[in-house]
């Protein structure tokens, strides 16, 4: 199989979520497995050059917008095992310094987008599948479907990944005009209207269109897309198309998370090793990290939150939960990124008012090594998520023996249950208050059926294995 990835992220060298995780582990398992991959991204003024191996230019092109022509170069490299290129965009609106958060986001992913269809012409590029991710490059089946119609003759079949439906890209006429397409023939069709913005056009609904086949990131998630709650608006365009989508739990690196190999840990153990050994090693983690963040040391239990701040991961909930363990003699970490000022400002508020608790960190900036240290010390880690397409935190913090604790929901309640972690239901404090307090009643009186969970959670196989057979499966029938 020949696979060609569009793509606007790909760990770890430009990564903003869980979608570079995806392209990244995904490519990296079809590569072993014999397929043939590719990537294809803009070359970020931020982009992490350091893992990358074979670096060179190898090749350029002229694309125009409204603002004139520009030079764009196009790099060759390796990020591991698996090939990419980098279309380094060259604009007078700095369009890539970053990954997300530009001036115009849909103009700059548009400009990508048909950035990629020349360097796919350019470079004469053919592929079994071409696969694309969210409104942000499956923009490109829009462009080839009405200004490169004949570039489809380069791929046999087509796949969408929706990471996350909620974000949709709503352009206008005038976005694509302004990247020298015309955009009133995109305009004048019914197929890309926005059915929540009147006189808009919609970039995931027309990539969802045109896809031969789209993965959602997680079978739970698939059906939630499915209901008119909780699909922002496309409910019509998801009933339409559903006999194509499917849904695919995501795997994880678990060669980079892992006790037995983490060389950011002060202490490993074995998955072979028996029980205590493993217990031994996250407690004496645990101890170590209390030490190093001055908190007190003793046998109370440690839960955690490793998030982003923003309301998909429901920081009101994130707060009581910190309120709970507290008031019921737990400890808790919280390391929370992302904010919006208002958020940010709570919970450095939330933070002074405990004026240096010794049972409580709070933590702002993004920290990967002390990350890992957490995800490897806490006893439990609460992910009370309003919606979770897939998650990737319950499925890591498993790989230490960290008990997740989550609302079912999305890929949570395809990953956790009451046999590897805690669960609960109504998106409320009041339950889940109910879930902690039974948490904290099952690790105070009842260490062995604790251990018997942990136990559990580091048995679940989370690696690419079967989630890359199953998009091997997909990849086939959109060649049928």
């Amino acid at each position: 199989m020949q696979v060609l990835h569009v793509t606007s992220e790909i760990a770890p060298i430009a990564k903003a979520g869980g979608l570079g995780d995806v392209v990244y582990g995904l490519s990296k398992h079809m590569i072993a497995t014999g397929h043939s991959v590719t990537a294809i991204l803009p070359f970020y003024d931020c982009l992490d050059r350091e893992p990358l191996s074979n670096l060179q230019e190898i090749d350029s092109f002229t694309i125009e917008d409204a603002l004139g022509e520009h030079n764009c170069q196009i790099f060759s490299a390796s990020l591991h095992t698996i090939p990419l290129l980098l279309i380094k965009l060259p604009h007078p609106d700095h369009y890539f310094e970053t990954i997300y958060g530009g001036l115009s986001e849909n103009r700059r992913f548009l400009y990508f987008a048909k950035a990629a269809l020349h360097t796919i012409e350019h470079l004469d590029l053919h592929a079994d599948v071409l696969h694309l991710h969210d409104w942000v490059t499956g923009s490109l089946f829009t462009l080839l479907h009405t200004h490169y119609k004949g570039q489809l003759k380069r791929f046999k079949g087509t796949m969408l990944s929706i990471h996350n439906l909620k974000h949709q890209g709503h352009a206008i006429k005038e976005d694509f005009d302004f990247i020298g397409v015309n955009g009133s023939a995109i305009a004048e069709n019914p197929l890309y209207h926005d059915p929540n913005r009147s006189g808009d056009i919609n970039l995931l609904k027309g990539a969802i269109e045109h896809a031969g086949r789209v993965v959602a990131v997680s079978p739970t998630y698939a059906k939630e897309i499915l209901k008119k709650e909780n699909a922002y608006y496309l409910h019509d365009t998801i009933a339409k198309h559903r006999y194509k989508i499917t849904g695919i739990i995501n795997g994880i690196e678990t060669t980079y998370w892992s006790l037995e190999k983490d060389a950011l840990l002060p202490y490993r153990a074995n998955y072979s090793d028996p029980l205590p050994r493993i217990y031994d090693a996250k407690r004496s983690n645990r101890e170590h990290l209390l030490s190093e963040l001055g908190l007190a040391l003793g046998g109370e239990p440690l839960y955690c939150a490793i998030t982003r701040l923003v309301s998909q991961k429901s920081p009101h909930l994130i707060e009581c939960a910190i309120n709970y363990i507290l008031k019921n003699r737990g400890t808790f970490i919280l390391l929370g990124s992302g904010a919006d000022k208002e958020t940010q400002e709570h919970f450095l508020q939330l933070k002074k008012s405990y004026n240096d608790h010794p049972r409580l960190h709070m933590h702002f900036d993004l920290d990967e090594g002390l990350a890992h240290r957490v995800y490897a010390s806490a006893d439990a880690i609460v992910i009370p998520s309003l919606f979770e397409p897939c998650g990737l935190t319950q499925m890591i913090a498993m790989r230490y023996g960290t008990l997740p604790i989550v609302r079912r929901t999305g890929g949570l309640a395809d990953t956790v249950s009451e046999k590897n972690g805690f669960i609960f239901d109504e998106h409320s404090p009041d339950a889940l208050s109910h879930c902690l307090e039974e948490s904290l009643l099952l690790y105070r009186t009842h260490p062995d059926k604790w251990r018997d969970r942990q136990q559990a959670a580091l048995k679940t196989d989370f690696s690419w294995e079967k989630p890359a057979q199953e998009y091997l499966n997909e990849y086939t029938k959109c060649l049928t």
